[in-house]
């Protein structure tokens, strides 16, 4: 699994994070070949979040999950 530094994030631009982050989220939920760890994609996400609050692909993310056959359980 490849390892993002705090450093590289810190340096990466609103455009670098938004497409790391949309190339992650996607190898993740569409193709079940996640590159980095949880913590290393949530602290992309944060980073962001600083940069840039509204950023599109913000939203994007949890839609992701919807698109997932995932079964309806009664609790």
């Amino acid at each position: 699994m490849k390892k993002i530094s705090p450093a590289q994030i810190k340096k990466m631009s609103v455009e670098d994070l938004e497409k790391q982050i949309a190339h992650h989220n996607a190898l993740y939920f569409e193709k079940n070949k996640p590159e980095i760890s949880d913590y290393d994609f949530d602290q992309l996400v944060e980073r962001l979040k600083t940069l840039s609050p509204n950023s599109e692909i913000l939203t994007d993310i949890p839609s992701d999950i919807s698109k997932k056959d995932f079964k309806k359980v009664k609790h």
